[in-house]
């Protein structure tokens, strides 16, 4: 039987509307009644927003960021938004337009990303990022997986290209996700039996703009039947081998998308709602996969930032999560803002004068970045014409290429004993000193004439970029699923692993070669790459 979720007690909420006042926090806009979800929405949306000031293409710390705080109204501050866009854009331009050759998962996410905040995912620097999605053979090679959320992208706002073709695949899709529904009423990733709590949520907001069809009104509710079997005693939901916040997450969603109060009584079990079942995850502004604590916690926050958001919505009266046709599609500003918003203003770009050669780095890898950073003045050569790429570089020199990357003004105490007045590096080293970029060997040395390792370097470029806006706040979980991937990370220090993960997570370190090797004396070539990619990332080389 067809389900009307939405009762008169909804329909006729006080129309009082109240801001909630947190010390620090932005606020959202929300209804008086159902107000559990309150606290918990301002404090998430605000830890995810100062914990991501550069949003980026990703799984973290990008789109579903983005979303969350997009659709649940948060004040982030001008030009965020754009920040977003416009690293998005230097992303497509590198890929030549192919986010990925084998996942199209990949566009749909960022398809979301764009819509929400009002950017045309149809041209982004000339590329239409729906057409991937055009291609239903390739998408279900991902299985149903890759059906479900090209129909959500697809279907959350009116495109103005391949309108007809976009819609006659949005059919395609729906058919393909009704026939692969299981006996139980779920959906499941290709090749189980049983079906899985998540997938069976998603599935349910990609159908939720079709209930108009009978059959798929019928489906549906049989999958709404299943969640609510799976739901426990505490609220909250199984999936990937136990009680996790995602799952609990995923269903808010669906159910906010099929306007289910979350307090009906097909899912209140014990007397506990699936938002008391979340908040068993939550603790000040942050929410972890399981009781334990195990799992990537970025992930938990803001995938229920997006829960929380789809209530806040769902209780104002506005568009469901995905449903992004309220949305302003006017295309941004494209004029190029230098540096990102959270950059310390004294940071600077530093222009480019003349083309620099270098009789020395022809064929090599990285020279044209070498070329870009001499031209502005940023690093030099060794004399005659030379560079020298594979020499090792001291500590005073990378001081002073990072002070003058970063455009940084000179001033400061030096601090330490050998460190003098009156040499060349001084003036850079004070500088470096001061804003947190170097410190010594000890309290009183810097060793300025001693090389650099490779770990040493890694943690400048870091709390350089640190300067320039970007997150380089790593918990010991991130980093180590990072660096995993290298088996001698266990190697490096533990004060540098954080920044490892930062620079190989950010492409500023190349992921090609097999092993970190942390104590290997830095190459005044590799410092040269290391140091444009991270301008580059902090949009400082225009």
């Amino acid at each position: 039987m067809k389900r009307n979720y939405l009762d008169f007690k909804r329909c006729i909420a006080t129309f009082l509307i109240l801001f909630i006042t947190i010390s620090g926090i932005n606020t959202v806009l929300v209804f008086a009644d159902n107000s559990d979800y309150l606290v918990p929405l301002n404090e998430t949306a605000d830890y995810v927003y100062k914990s991501t000031p550069n949003p980026n293409i990703g799984y973290m710390g990008g789109e579903w960021a983005i979303i969350g705080l997009a659709r649940s109204d948060f004040n982030v501050s001008d030009g965020y938004f754009d920040t977003y866009i416009e690293n998005l854009k230097k992303v497509i331009d590198e890929r030549q337009g192919v986010l990925d050759s084998r996942k199209n998962t990949e566009y749909s996410r960022v398809i979301l990303g764009l819509s929400a905040v009002g950017a045309d995912a149809q041209n982004i620097n000339g590329y239409d990022l729906t057409k991937p999605l055009l291609d239903f053979d390739k998408t279900i090679s991902q299985g149903i997986n890759g059906a479900i959320w090209a129909k959500i992208a697809l279907g959350c706002r009116a495109f103005k290209n391949n309108s007809s073709e976009i819609s006659a695949v949005c059919k395609k899709y729906g058919d393909y996700i009704l026939e692969n529904q299981l006996s139980d009423g779920g959906w499941a990733f290709g090749g189980a039996d049983n079906s899985d709590v998540d997938l069976t949520a998603m599935a349910l907001c990609a159908l939720a703009s079709d209930r108009n069809d009978t059959k798929t009104n019928a489906a549906c509710d049989k999958a709404l039947d299943f969640l609510s079997s799976m739901q426990t005693e505490s609220g909250g939901f199984y999936g990937w081998g136990g009680e996790n916040d995602e799952s609990c997450a995923q269903v808010i969603i669906a159910l906010c998308a099929m306007n289910v109060p979350l307090d009906s009584h097909e899912f209140v079990k014990n007397g506990k709602t699936t938002l008391d079942g979340l908040l068993t995850f939550y603790k000040n502004g942050e929410f972890v996969h399981n009781s334990s604590g195990d799992g990537e916690s970025r992930m938990s926050t803001e995938q229920s930032l997006c829960a929380l958001a789809a209530l806040y919505r769902m209780y104002n009266n506005k568009t469901a999560l995905y449903d992004m046709s309220d949305v302003n599609t006017d295309e941004p500003d494209d004029s190029e803002s230098v540096g990102l918003p959270l950059k310390n203003s004294d940071v600077r770009v530093r222009p480019r004068k003349s083309k620099v050669k270098f009789d020395d780095v022809d064929g090599i890898d990285g020279a044209d970045k070498l070329g870009e950073l001499a031209a502005r003045e940023i690093i030099n050569g060794t004399g005659g014409g030379l560079f020298e790429p594979y020499a090792n570089i001291t500590r005073a020199e990378f001081a002073a290429i990072m002070v003058k990357g970063l455009g940084l003004p000179l001033g400061g105490k030096a601090g330490f004993d050998d460190v003098s007045e009156g040499e060349w590096f001084y003036d850079y080293i004070a500088t470096a000193y001061k804003y947190g970029i170097i410190k010594g060997i000890s309290e009183i040395e810097f060793n300025p004439n001693g090389n650099l390792t490779k770990e040493e370097s890694a943690v400048m470029i870091a709390r350089g970029a640190a300067l320039c806006g970007l997150n380089t706040d790593y918990d010991n979980v991130a980093a180590r699923n990072i660096l995993a991937a290298f088996p001698d990370y266990i190697k490096a220090a533990d004060w540098s692993r954080q920044a490892f993960a930062f620079c190989y997570d950010k492409k500023i370190l190349s992921d090609d070669e097999p092993e970190i090797q942390p104590k290997k004396l830095s190459q005044r070539i590799e410092i040269a790459i290391m140091l444009y990619n991270m301008l580059s990332e902090a949009r400082l080389l225009d």
